[in-house]
C-alpha cells in the first residue's frame, strides 16, 4: 500500500468524480481495496458506488470535499 497526497503540487484534488477524457485506467475498480491520503484511509472492497464515493470524498483535502460531493451528485454517483 502506498500513500499519495490528496492534492497535486498545484493544489488540485487527486480524487476526482470523473476521469479526464482520454485517461487510461490500468486497475479495475474492484481490485482496489484501500486508498490512503494524509486525511485517512478509504476502505473500498465490497462497497457500492455511492459508498465508495463517500469514502473517497472523506479522505480528499477538506477544501475540495464540497465540490467533490456536488460533482458526485451531478454524475449520479450519490443520491
Amino acid at each position: 500500500m502506498s500513500r499519495r497526497p490528496a492534492t497535486t503540487s498545484s493544489g488540485m484534488s487527486r480524487i476526482r468524480a470523473q476521469l479526464t477524457a482520454g485517461s487510461v485506467v490500468t486497475t479495475l475498480k474492484n481490485t482496489v481495496d484501500h486508498v490512503v491520503t494524509e486525511y485517512g484511509v478509504a476502505s473500498l472492497r465490497g462497497r457500492s458506488i455511492a459508498q465508495r464515493a463517500r469514502e473517497l470524498i472523506a479522505i480528499a483535502a477538506p477544501e475540495h470535499r464540497d465540490e467533490l460531493r456536488h460533482e458526485a451528485k451531478r454524475f449520479e454517483l450519490l443520491p
